[in-house]
C-alpha cells in the first residue's frame, strides 16, 4: 500500500459497544485514497477481536495493539505509522462526517496548508447543535491581513481551537517539528496542549467552516463529569507548555496564547468540579494556590503588560473577568479571587452552560 491522501486515526480502549458505529461512518466512503488506523490501547473487552475482524474484511484498515497508555500515546503511534499526507483524528465514540472531510481534502489539494480547521456538531438527547457559526473561510494568522488576524482571534480560545478531531494536520509538518501528544494520565486537555504546540511552530493555517464531526455528548468522557486533581493536571499542562516554549525559544512571541490559556484553565479548574464537590472558600483557595506555586504563572502575573494579551478575546465577559483575575489573583494568596468565585458562581454556571461546548 503506497502513500494515501488521508490517514484516519482512531484510538480505542474497551470500545466494543461504540467502535463499530464509528468505523462504519469511516468505511462507508469508497475509494483507496484513505486508510483507517485502529489503535487498540490495551483493551480488556472484545475490542481487539472487533478491530482484527474489521481489518480482515477491509484492506484499508490497519490495526495496532498496544499496552494501555492513554489516547495521547496511542495517537502518537498513529502519527508515526500513518501513510497519509494528512491526518484526521477521531474518537471511538463519535462519528466523522465525510461530506465535510471531502471539502477539507479539496482545500488540502488546492493550498496544501499545514492545518485545516473545520467545525463540528454536538449530538445528544436534546438534538444537534452546530459549534462554530458566523465564521468565514480563509487563512488564519496572527500577523497577516486584518481578516486573517480576525479569524485568529476568533478561534484561538474558542471551542474549535482545543479539539483535534475537527482538523486535518499535514503529517510531514508534525514529523519535521517532532510534534506529539502528551500523556493524558498526567495532563488535562491534552488536545489543547497539542494544538498550542502546533500553532507555536507557525503553521500555514486555514479555516473552512464545514461540519466534519459529530461529537456525542450523551455518554461520559475525559471532558465530562468530575475530574480528579484538575488543578494539578492543568497546572502541569501550563508547566509543559511553558517548558516547550522555553526549549524552542518561543516564549515571548506566544504570550498571546499562553495568557488566555492560563486564565481559562485556572477558571475552569475552580468551577469544573463544583457540581460534584460543592463550592467552598477553602477548596477554591487551595486550587488557586496550586497555580500560584507555578513558576510560569508567577512570571506571567508579575509582568502587568501581559494582561494586554486578553484584549482580543471575542467575549466581553471573558475580557472583563480574566483581566480582573489577572490583576487580583495573588491578593491575599488567592483569598480575594476565591471570594469572588464563590459569590459569582451562579452567574458563572449560567455562562458556562451557555458558552462552553
Amino acid at each position: 500500500m503506497g502513500q494515501k491522501k488521508l490517514s484516519i486515526i482512531i484510538p480505542v480502549y474497551n470500545g466494543e459497544t461504540v467502535l463499530p458505529r464509528a468505523v462504519q461512518a469511516v468505511l462507508r466512503e469508497p475509494g483507496e485514497e484513505y486508510e483507517l488506523l485502529l489503535i487498540d490501547d490495551g483493551s480488556t473487552d472484545e475490542t481487539p477481536k472487533i478491530c482484527d475482524g474489521i481489518a480482515a474484511q477491509d484492506r484499508r484498515v490497519r490495526v495496532f495493539h498496544t499496552k494501555n497508555q492513554g489516547q495521547g500515546i496511542a495517537r502518537n503511534l498513529g502519527i508515526t505509522q500513518a501513510r497519509g499526507e494528512y491526518l484526521l483524528f477521531c474518537d471511538a465514540d463519535d462519528t466523522m462526517v465525510w461530506q465535510g472531510v471531502r471539502r477539507l481534502l479539496e482545500v488540502a489539494a488546492e493550498r496544501t496548508p499545514d492545518v485545516i480547521c473545520a467545525v463540528y456538531e454536538r449530538v445528544g438527547s436534546q438534538g444537534r447543535e452546530r459549534i462554530g457559526t458566523n465564521l468565514t473561510c480563509g487563512s488564519v494568522s496572527r500577523s497577516g491581513t486584518r481578516e486573517e488576524q480576525r479569524r485568529y482571534h476568533q478561534i484561538k480560545t474558542s471551542n474549535l481551537f482545543g479539539y483535534v478531531w475537527n482538523k486535518l494536520y499535514r503529517r510531514q509538518f508534525l514529523l519535521e517539528r517532532q510534534l506529539r501528544f502528551d500523556d493524558i494520565r498526567k495532563v488535562y486537555m491534552e488536545d489543547t496542549l497539542f494544538n498550542l504546540k502546533v500553532f507555536s511552530q507557525c503553521p500555514s493555517y486555514y479555516l473552512e467552516p464545514v461540519v466534519v464531526y459529530e461529537y456525542d455528548i450523551s455518554g461520559e468522557s475525559t471532558t465530562r463529569g468530575m475530574v480528579k486533581d484538575i488543578a494539578q493536571r492543568n497546572a502541569h499542562m501550563l508547566r509543559q507548555y511553558d517548558a516547550y516554549l522555553k526549549a524552542q525559544n518561543l516564549q515571548e512571541e506566544n504570550m498571546d496564547l499562553f495568557v488566555p490559556l492560563a486564565m481559562r484553565v485556572i477558571c475552569w479548574s475552580l468551577v469544573k468540579n463544583i457540581p460534584y464537590e460543592g463550592a467552598s472558600f477553602r477548596g477554591l483557595k487551595e486550587k488557586i494556590a496550586v497555580f500560584l506555586r507555578e513558576d510560569s504563572v508567577r512570571r506571567m502575573l508579575a509582568n502587568k503588560s501581559h494582561c494586554g494579551q486578553l484584549r482580543h478575546l471575542p467575549s466581553l465577559p471573558q475580557r472583563i473577568f480574566y483581566s480582573f483575575l489577572f490583576r487580583f489573583l495573588p491578593v491575599g494568596e488567592g483569598s480575594l479571587a476565591a471570594s469572588v468565585f464563590l459569590a459569582g458562581y451562579p452567574l458563572m454556571k449560567w455562562y458556562i452552560k451557555r458558552s462552553v461546548k
